[in-house]
């Protein structure tokens, strides 16, 4: 039979081992609960981050299109066969017809009598649309880029349709849009996007 003092000195080891053992547990859960909350504060910073990031990229990568940009796409919304663009010597055809039409408008000042023929390539053209192409021309001193004309294919075979820039400094460029037959060797211009076309002056 065990002593009792001997029985009693187990008895508090036991005691104080079970202490210890308890403790240890309740040290061991608080620092895995500690380490989880890092790891999910860690979690939803990364992510805030990310967001953050993702947002700030998306509002640096749209840019609201210029008025130039606008203008011609509205232009080339109009032509029939925006993607079918034609040989080099049909677009050839199209921007030595354009130059011998602004060469003959610039020879009359007297632009309110201007009028479309066969030999200025305008017989096609309505008078009220010949009128403003001479106004954009000889009163706003718009030029055409010839570098910039665009020759697309139509739903008909004898017409292409062209889309012509006209540029000024300081201002706004205007696009031009018609048909060239290509039978007649005649211009249609049919409608006209942007620009500041007025008076010098106004």
């Amino acid at each position: 039979m065990m002593n009792p003092r001997k029985k009693r000195k187990l008895m508090i080891t036991l005691i104080c081992l079970g202490t210890v053992l308890f403790i240890a547990m309740l040290v061991t859960v608080f620092l895995n609960r500690q380490a989880r909350k890092k790891a999910r504060e860690a979690e939803i910073s990364q992510t805030s981050s990310t967001d953050g990031s993702s947002e700030s990229y998306s509002s640096q990568s749209y840019r609201e299109p210029t008025p130039n940009e606008k203008n011609y796409q509205h232009a080339r919304a109009t032509l029939e066969r925006p993607e079918s663009v034609v040989t080099e010597e049909k677009k050839n055809k199209v921007a030595e017809a354009l130059k011998i039409a602004v060469e003959d408008i610039k020879k009359h000042p007297d632009t309110a009598n201007i009028s479309g023929n066969m030999d200025n390539r305008l017989a096609s053209t309505s008078s009220p649309m010949v009128l403003t192409f001479a106004m954009a021309i000889n009163l706003a001193g718009y030029n055409i880029d010839e570098s910039k004309t665009e020759v697309f294919k139509s739903y008909s075979d004898d017409v292409l349709q062209f889309l012509c820039v006209m540029t000024k400094e300081g201002k706004e460029n205007s696009y031009f849009v018609g048909n060239y037959n290509d039978y007649t060797g005649q211009l249609q211009i049919a409608s006209y996007h942007g620009g500041n076309i007025r008076v010098r002056g106004d």
